[in-house]
């Protein structure tokens, strides 16, 4: 029979897997009643249950009443502050531990390199005494590497592993894939002894990315031929690694195709597809995929109700048997995003418990509402302050044109990683203050913070915007040696800044060679073949049509850059067809902007009258810039009446008009 201790560590375990804080402190007070709060697996366990739930006070005043507390309780606090950003706090934690182990030396470096400070990972790795480097310690630091996009590092750490695991291996796999060298990763996909889900999925989803299914169907026959006389577990491993694959890199049709052809289901099966359905938007075939489950868990629920309406979430939410932190976070998250703050505020207040990750997701629905005093006035409330709340804030600011109160939140910020320093950088350049974003991504990189995605992006934009072609190229070879040059991000920053800059040629080249594109990166390029001058107007047009065929919906920016180059370059046909499409094929209701330039076009065309006619039939009121082109065509041919009443027009609104 079970004893009182055995019988507590089992609910303590439960609570921490399914962060049900509530029921923690329960067991808590009923270990301390029985008199066996001092026993030291107990306290270990009550340290772990409370940092998983986020109440690293909890986790803290346990450890402070164990009297000489083991190695084992070392790490599980250094663990459970690292895991709620208080890097700091687990640092002096590990610096004061009186004896060392390789768990030890594992937690801290993992935690750096999770908060993107990958040099101070490196220089602990180096410190490890060879009879605690081991195997975990090796594949730590090389997927802390490969993650953070140093990929010459991590190969460098690699070659010098004593024997290389299934994990090290991946991690470069998918590290090679993600920056679109995909010979060198399948060259280590090829020569690793074992393979898990997890490494035919990262090599599988990179052919998916690129469009290249008949390798991702390959990789798949030869993994059922590799399985077949395994157990069957395995094969149904790789059935379900073949269909995330294609789901998340969106190839729905092919994934639904996998999912009937599977010859047996499980729990994993119908979450990954029920998941793929609904991250694509397609709502009843989500629904369909739910109702139709066996058996449901709190992944289904969660899929099933990010998929559906807010109302359709909200009944599915009523009626799961069992609620914890994720399904509760969930839907405080739907309403928020659903722009319904009241009625997130609302949940947020019915939550038993609540973590971090309710904390930061009701301090975010308030920035995206643009209520910055609830969300600091939460934020003072939190019961234990997280770096994460404060970047919400410092995004939130910056969203809504506060740099002043950006830079006061990231100040009160005490470890500073990369996301902080992204999202700073960001809020500057995205208000126009150029010069001091690119002042603070050069104070990060003295700090020894490496750049990310987002702050190489904005730095970048800065330059575009100050057409700094010089430090943009420098920017440029941060983000190769850093392997981001070729994120969709970054990449279509590099492109802007090459065509602001006057370098078409260059920007066109990026364009074509990056992996993936999405909007921003057809409406970038678009922009730098508009302004290139002599020739540049025909391909700016050629683009606008190529961005089409290839399944990118063209935006209204688009249009009025599609526009521009036909009015520079004389296409008065094409122009107007351009014009016309936008509502009758595109839906959209044409901008004052979209008019300004087909007025200009056909008044640089010499169809001066067809130039006043649309003028006139605008559906608001004509601006100084409408008239002023009129202005100025009918100057340059020689209309002295017409040019007269554009005068006494623009002359008008210059009286009206700030």
């Amino acid at each position: 029979m079970p004893t009182d201790a055995q019988i507590f560590a089992d609910l303590l375990k439960l609570c921490a897997q399914s962060k049900d804080l509530s029921t923690g402190k329960q067991i808590h007070q009923r270990i301390i009643h029985s008199r066996l709060d001092r026993n030291r697996y107990l306290c270990n366990l009550l340290i772990d249950m409370y940092g998983k739930c986020g109440s690293i006070q909890g986790a803290r005043l346990v450890f402070q009443e164990i009297d000489r507390p083991n190695p084992f309780t070392w790490n599980i606090v250094i663990s459970a502050n690292a895991a709620n950003g208080h890097l700091e706090e687990a640092r002096s934690l590990f610096d004061r531990m009186p004896k060392r182990n390789s768990v030890s030396w594992n937690t801290i470096i993992s935690a750096y390199a999770q908060h993107g400070r990958l040099d101070d990972a490196c220089h602990l790795f180096a410190q490890i005494p060879d009879q605690q480097r081991d195997e975990i310690s090796w594949n730590a630091i090389v997927q802390a590497c490969a993650l953070n996009g140093r990929l010459d590092r991590a190969q460098e750490l690699f070659d010098r592993m004593p024997q290389h695991s299934v994990i090290s291996s991946t991690a470069l796999v998918a590290a090679y894939a993600r920056s679109g060298e995909l010979s060198r990763a399948r060259a280590i996909f090829d020569q690793m002894p074992d393979r898990d889900a997890v490494s035919w999925i990262a090599m599988a989803s990179a052919y998916a990315q690129i469009g290249n299914l008949i390798e991702v169907k390959s990789l798949f026959d030869r993994s059922q031929t590799l399985h077949r006389s395994s157990q069957n577990a395995l094969v149904l491993e790789s059935w379900n690694a073949l269909l995330v694959a294609y789901a998340r890199n969106g190839h729905l049709a092919y994934a639904k195709q996998v999912f009937d052809e599977i010859p047996y289901r499980d729990i994993v099966t119908w979450n990954s597809m029920l998941q793929a359905f609904a991250e694509a938007g397609h709502v009843e075939s989500a629904r369909e995929i739910f109702l139709s489950m066996p058996e449901r868990d709190v992944v289904s629920s969660t899929a099933a109700m990010v998929a559906v309406g807010q109302e359709s979430a909200r009944e599915i939410f009523a009626e799961m048997p069992q609620k914890n932190l994720i399904s509760w976070n969930t839907i405080v998250t739907i309403h928020s995003r659903n722009g319904d703050v009241i009625g997130a505020r609302s949940l947020f207040d019915r939550m038993p418990e609540h973590d971090l990750v309710s904390w930061n997701t009701m301090i975010a629905a308030y920035c995206q509402s643009g209520r910055m005093e609830d969300a600091r006035s939460l934020l003072e409330s939190m019961p234990v302050w997280d770096p994460v709340s404060w970047i919400l804030m410092i995004s939130g600011y910056g969203e809504f044109g506060d740099v002043i109160q950006a830079k006061h939140a990231f100040g009160l910020i005490p470890d500073r990683d990369s996301v902080a320093w992204s999202a700073i950088i960001s809020a500057y350049a995205r208000n126009g203050h150029s010069r001091e974003a690119l002042a603070l991504f050069c104070r990060m990189d003295l700090e020894g913070i490496p750049p990310e995605q987002s702050s190489l992006a904005s730095a970048i934009d800065a330059c575009a915007a100050l057409s700094s072609l010089a430090l943009g190229k420098i920017i440029h070879s941060m983000a190769i040696d850093a392997g981001f040059a070729w994120d969709v991000i970054v990449a279509s920053a590099l492109v802007d800044l090459y065509g602001k800059c006057g370098r078409w040629e260059t920007a066109m080249a990026i364009f074509e060679k990056m992996p993936r594109k999405n909007t921003v990166s057809w409406s970038a390029v678009l922009a730098a073949r508009a302004r290139s001058g002599a020739g540049g107007t025909a391909a700016a047009v050629e683009i606008f049509g190529r961005m089409a065929l290839e399944g990118f919906g063209a935006d209204p920016i688009a249009f009025m850059t599609a526009l521009y180059a036909c009015s520079h370059g004389g296409l008065l046909d094409k122009g107007l067809s351009l014009f016309a499409s936008l509502s009758s094929d595109f839906g959209m209701d044409p901008w004052g902007a979209h008019y300004v330039c087909v007025i200009d076009l056909l008044a640089r065309s010499g169809q001066l009258g067809r130039s006043e006619e649309l003028i006139a039939s605008m559906p608001f009121e004509p601006g100084i810039v409408a008239w002023s082109s009129l202005l100025g065509a009918s100057n340059l041919q020689a209309d002295v009446w017409r040019g007269r009443r554009a005068a006494e027009e623009v002359s008008k609104r210059s009286s009206q008009e700030p």
